[in-house]
């Protein structure tokens, strides 16, 4: 075979398409390949214009090739078979003259797929890239060994960086691990299975906060198959733990109250009978009697027990709220030896009292309350030790001796002033101390729900509080009390009357308690006052002895919470029957009780257990007077 038909089979067999074309454009030759591109014979393409087959708009490109050919290729679109555009990538060439060719040797190739697919890629990355800048979730693509290659926005932030290139030079194990134990682990299930699904881990920000997240990460391979990286998703489920740590801390505390609320409903029961019989025996003898001080003596422990069970539910916030005129330095005196107690043997405690302090018109549980939590606080900016100090004074606002950042409304206070030697607190964190659970402790402490509660009983008190803290040097709570004076405030009758004779009567009055002890109590008080008593156990005995009787009674005394029929819905039955009846209710629940609380909300006559003789005939006389 001659060196010209090695030429013509190779060209005619080239995928590519090659064109002879002369410089007004006539073809010369085409190769098969330009053939079945162009579905048309030899024929019909020889010393046609090659222009009417390219698009207008790449003719000049076209005519420049012809009379400039270059080595570089051009893209031109030409018209395929099926009468599309088709993009082909075409050089130029101007043959040697000793192959006798006449015209420019035009060498294409289609790239039309090509384009399509790199259109396609660079549209695909730019979707990644808008859908890596712009997701809400953290992205991080790394090395196995540690190295940060790439992080989106919402990773710097999370992170609590200011740039992207301020993270890069990072060890992801050293720098944004909490425990870099947890990084070893989580690797080596990586390499084993290839991809880490939601998997919780903690990090931690620049400051050296703690992160709780959610991991998913997919492996970046070599040629090989190799992982030599990963692409990670982190989802901040900080916020949702510490939530759900509330929940069931709260669940927790409910629990602790209600238990409570049952123990305290059964031992208000007893020293319902424990103070009122001594109390009553008391009253029955004579002052020289050997056997009074012991008496006294069983009235006092029972006095302090009814006074533990109401601290008691202050810890656990189910106390019945009863504002009334109290001594704050009663109530300071009152909580020393619990406080003491709770912050340890490591922090001093120290008062200083106003010894002329008027009274305040406050609930004394809440009260104390609120010096608990205060308390429980300072201990733990303390954990070094340090001093603990409350103060209370008498100071008519505005004053010249306290510079607070805002003032109550002008007039006369009772001020408690709680001082720590602690930590202290950052202005970003006295912007938000007061509140609902927010908090600057770890995981395994309280809820953040101590101030918030302290803000609200203050202000249910008509009061004010201000914080005053600068880190390092401690913090100072002062709390505002508006003074009590009888004009603004009704005061209970127990405490306008106390000293008085005990009120009498003579109207009939139906008893309704489960608890022996306390119904026979009740019944001998109520006689000895000149009351007919009609006593049941239960609410199918009292409506059993209403039946009995032809005269209705005056008034109903009835427990709340008791087998079979409630005393609320025994009150609903008789004030059906009788449209006149008084009803007084008594418990020894706290109002975390359902039919408590609906009782207090009602506001309707309540007597909480236990309750003197002296506060149940004034109650009783109270609630027949209305």
């Amino acid at each position: 075979m001659s060196d010209e038909a090695r030429f013509r089979a190779l060209v005619e067999h080239l995928s590519d398409l090659l064109y002879v074309v002369r410089e007004d454009g006539a073809v010369v030759y085409a190769n098969p390949a330009v053939e079945r591109f162009l579905g048309r014979a030899q024929d019909e393409i020889k010393d046609v214009d090659l222009s009417q087959w390219i698009h207008k708009d790449d003719r000049d490109l076209l005519r420049t090739m012809l009379t400039q050919p270059v080595q570089a290729p051009g893209e031109l679109r030409f018209v395929s078979s099926d009468g599309s555009y088709r993009v082909l990538e075409a050089t130029a060439r101007r043959p040697a003259a000793s192959l006798g060719l006449e015209g420019v040797v035009i060498d294409a190739r289609d790239v039309t797929e090509r384009l399509i697919a790199q259109d396609s890629l660079r549209e695909s990355e730019e979707k990644f890239r808008r859908v890596f800048e712009d997701a809400r979730d953290a992205i991080v693509i790394g090395t196995l060994s540690g190295n940060i290659l790439d992080i989106n926005p919402a990773g710097v932030k999370l992170f609590e960086y200011d740039s992207k290139e301020e993270m890069m030079p990072l060890d992801i194990a050293r720098d944004l691990y909490w425990n870099p134990g947890d990084r070893q682990r989580l690797e080596a299930l990586f390499v084993e299975q290839g991809f880490l699904d939601e998997e919780e881990l903690e990090l931690k920000t620049r400051d050296g906060r703690r992160l709780r997240v959610k991991e998913s990460a997919s492996a970046i391979r070599d040629g090989q198959g190799n992982i030599i990286g990963f692409r990670g998703v982190l989802r901040d489920v900080t916020e949702q733990r510490q939530l759900e740590e509330q929940l069931r801390q709260a669940q927790k505390m409910e629990a602790v109250g209600r238990l409570a609320g049952g123990v305290a409903h059964d031992f208000n029961n007893l020293l319902t009978a424990i103070n009122g019989y001594s109390e009553l025996a008391l009253a029955r003898m004579p002052e020289g009697d050997p056997q009074r001080s012991a008496l006294e003596e069983i009235r006092k422990a029972g006095k302090r027990a009814t006074d533990l069970t109401r601290r008691l539910l202050t810890l656990s916030r189910h106390q019945v709220v009863s504002p009334r005129r109290i001594s704050l330095n009663r109530a300071v005196i009152d909580m020393e030896k619990l406080l003491q107690r709770v912050i340890g043997e490591d922090i001093q405690l120290r008062t200083e009292l106003d010894q002329d302090l008027p009274p305040i018109y406050a609930d004394q549980g809440q009260v104390e309350q609120i010096i608990l939590n205060l308390a429980v606080n300072a201990r733990d900016a303390m954990p070094d030790g340090g001093l603990l100090e409350l103060v209370t004074r008498r100071v008519r606002m505005p004053s010249e001796d306290l510079a607070l950042p805002k003032t109550p409304m002008p007039g006369d206070y009772v001020i408690l002033r709680v001082r720590d030697t602690g930590t202290g607190m950052e202005k970003k964190v006295r912007e938000h101390a007061f509140e609902p659970f927010f908090t600057t402790k770890g995981r395994g402490h309280n809820t953040g729900l101590g101030l918030a509660i302290v803000y609200g009983i203050v202000k249910q008190s008509n009061g004010y509080i201000e914080v005053d803290s600068t880190e390092g040097e401690g913090t100072v709570f002062h709390l505002f009390f508006p003074i009590h004076t009888p004009k603004k405030t009704k005061l209970p009758e127990s405490s306008a009357s106390h000293g008085q004779p005990l009120p009498r009567g003579t109207e009939t009055v139906l008893l309704v308690e489960d608890e022996t002890s306390v119904r026979t109590l009740v019944r001998q008080i109520l006689e000895l006052q000149g009351y007919k008593v009609m006593a049941a156990r239960n609410a199918r005995a009292a409506i059993a002895l209403c039946d009995e009787h032809d005269s209705s009674p005056d008034l109903l005394l009835t427990d709340v919470v008791m087998p079979g029929r409630s005393g609320l819905g025994l009150a609903e039955d008789l004030k059906q029957r009788y449209s006149d009846l008084k009803i007084l209710f008594m418990s020894g629940y706290t109002d975390s009780h359902t039919g408590v609380k609906l009782l207090t909300q009602q506001k309707a006559a309540f007597l909480p257990k236990p309750f003197s003789p002296e506060a149940l005939a004034r109650k009783v006389r109270e609630v027949l007077n209305q």
